[in-house]
């Protein structure tokens, strides 16, 4: 087993709540539908193109996770029903037929996984362009910016993350204004919301708040707001940088970006502030993925 316990924290939280073990057991070695999702590249999801090569991109396949039995806890056969075949790691990484080699699962303490075939302790999937093939490689060293290429997450059609600010922690929620109860305001708090964030291309999605199930939008005004309708939502861009975090903005609007005031706590559609200003980093953003579910 392949236990990466360096792995970059950068843009994601680290939960360490339970013992690897204890989450592939409530799995139950049933099949499983999930998507499987890149660390690094957040809106790549795996995919088997037209050619049938193991790619990267923004609306990925449903993929059967067939667990085995206990006696071999964290493998599994990866089967993609669309096109009704497994995927294999020998000769070459892609897709056979009929029932395809084991897949070896190494959860990490955050919930994610290195992925390789039963084995093989070196090589395991990597994703080294958003929109590039998935490869079966070696591990990047330890402090490479693009050390978490290597680490997947099963996750539902639509991904959920906490959305925290850089500079004080304090994540996205809509909530209701206070002081109008017919209007959805979007905070930084303690709490925070899950977000959906639904991709509609490489590096941009929409955001729909899980627990007051409100879009974020920007009105005319250009104040970040909360709106029901998904027709009205708005596109954001997501510009990665070095430390993995995010500028977020609206497509298309290359001065304004999502920031934190830090008096008031409301989300904020701005420019830049300043670079030696003392509040800069209210303009960046993480992903920050949900913990793993407590054992049934």
């Amino acid at each position: 087993m392949i236990q990466d316990q360096t792995k970059s924290d950068a843009g994601f939280g680290i939960w360490n709540l339970m013992e690897p073990q204890a989450v592939l057991s409530r799995i139950n070695y049933q099949h499983t539908m999930n998507r499987i999702q890149n660390v690094l590249h957040n809106f790549s999801l795996v995919q088997v193109n037209g050619a049938n090569e193991i790619v990267g991109n923004d609306i990925g396949d449903g993929i059967q996770v067939q667990w085995v039995n206990a006696g071999n806890q964290g493998q599994a056969s990866l089967f993609v029903p669309r096109i009704d075949m497994f995927m294999r790691t020998l000769p070459v990484l892609g897709v056979v037929p009929n029932e395809g080699p084991l897949f070896q699962f190494d959860l990490q303490v955050d919930g994610s996984y290195v992925i390789h075939a039963v084995g093989d302790n070196i090589n395991r999937l990597v994703l080294n362009n958003a929109a590039g093939e998935v490869t079966n490689e070696p591990a990047p060293p330890v402090n490479a910016p693009d050390f978490n290429k290597q680490f997947w997450r099963l996750v539902a059609r639509w991904p959920l993350f906490m959305i925290q600010n850089v500079l004080n922690d304090r994540s996205i929620a809509v909530i209701e204004d206070p002081l109008d109860s017919d209007n959805w305001i979007v905070v930084g708090n303690n709490e925070g919301h899950l977000i959906r964030v639904n991709s509609v291309n490489l590096g941009q999605a929409t955001l729909d708040d899980f627990t007051s199930d409100e879009f974020i939008t920007i009105d005319p005004v250009t104040q970040v707001v909360g709106a029901g309708d998904e027709q009205v939502a708005q596109v954001f861009q997501f510009d990665l940088q070095n430390d993995g975090s995010y500028v977020i903005h609206a497509v298309g609007d290359d001065i304004n970006r999502l920031a934190l005031d830090n008096a008031t706590f409301r989300v904020t559609n701005e420019p830049a502030p300043p670079v030696n200003a003392p509040d800069f980093n209210k303009q960046f953003w993480r992903l920050v993925a949900p913990p793993p579910p407590p054992p049934q």
